[in-house]
């Protein structure tokens, strides 16, 4: 592809078109171009008319008038009218089609996670309810597709928080099964680290615990590395099963002492000796402690 032709494809900006493109057969009263029967003066006194009318000279009052019109077609939004009545007391029911919009706005998604910390029970499932097509919840139709968008925004993803942890989790199926493949790639972002904790910590479904498992142990050494990664980690290590646990340091085994001495893998290491058996334990402490001249450092902190 010649970019110097096209530009970008997705706007199609940029395209180049040979020679003047409003010279030619196509506009034969163009005042550019060979072959203009106007005058220079003719020309001048046509751009200056151009020129009154861009600077609002003859349509000035159309002008203003279109303004008008524009604006009066364009109310302000629910969210807009949410931050600036400081009186109305505003309900979830009452937000219904605008739970997206909401969530991506700071104040907007805090007013979602305190009526969901204070609601009822059928106050939350209302909330939640109603939109699905088959009449299922109202945020879960407003959500859906939008999850992964609300997760990585820095306000959206309490509101995702949120609903896990406060929500009957046969509500938010939906919500949890969007991170289905997607859990080391959530693991490893700022916002998703915390989404993924909220799952371990609040869905006790054993196909969901089974896939977040088994997507974090096919990489746990990677994600023990890295800067959010570890704190899923560590996560499963102080609140998860004893099996789960044990096969996490199963997969460490081997690289105890190169995790003990990297930023982020060694409050893993830590959390290991902290929650592991006393098997796990001193079989750490073997590793680190070792024979060769390199741990000797180790061999006298854990002497």
């Amino acid at each position: 592809m010649n970019h110097n032709s096209y530009g970008n494809p997705s706007y199609g900006l940029g395209m180049s078109y040979p020679g003047n493109p409003l010279a030619g057969s196509s506009f034969p009263n163009s005042m550019y171009g060979q072959g203009s029967p106007m005058s220079q003066g003719e020309r001048n006194a046509r751009l200056s008319g151009m020129r009154n009318v861009a600077d609002g000279g003859l349509t000035g009052a159309w002008h203003s008038d279109a303004v008008s019109n524009l604006d009066d077609n364009f109310p302000p939004s629910l969210l807009d009218e949410f931050k600036s009545n400081k009186t109305k007391c505003f309900e979830l029911s009452e937000i219904s089609g605008h739970v997206v919009e909401f969530s991506a706005d700071q104040y907007g998604s805090r007013f979602i996670q305190q009526k969901l910390e204070t609601a009822s029970v059928d106050e939350k499932t209302m909330a939640i309810e109603v939109v699905h097509l088959d009449q299922q919840t109202k945020m879960v139709t407003e959500l859906d597709g939008q999850i992964m968008r609300c997760v990585r925004d820095q306000n959206g993803n309490h509101v995702i928080q949120k609903c896990i942890e406060c929500v009957p989790e046969g509500e938010i199926r939906f919500i949890v099964s969007t991170f289905y493949d997607q859990v080391v790639t959530l693991s490893t972002h700022p916002y998703g680290c915390r989404v993924i904790q909220r799952v371990l910590e609040y869905c006790h479904d054993p196909k969901t615990q089974q896939i977040m498992m088994d997507e974090i142990l096919q990489c746990v050494c990677m994600l023990a590395q890295d800067q959010y990664g570890n704190y899923v980690v560590q996560h499963v290590l102080e609140h998860g099963k004893p099996e789960e646990r044990s096969a996490i340091i199963k997969e460490l085994t081997g690289q105890i002492v190169q995790m003990s001495q990297q930023k982020f893998a060694s409050n893993v290491i830590e959390k290991c000796l902290c929650f592991g058996t006393a098997a796990e334990r001193q079989a750490i402490v073997n590793e680190m402690i070792g024979s060769t001249d390199d741990n000797e450092p180790l061999q006298v902190c854990c002497a």
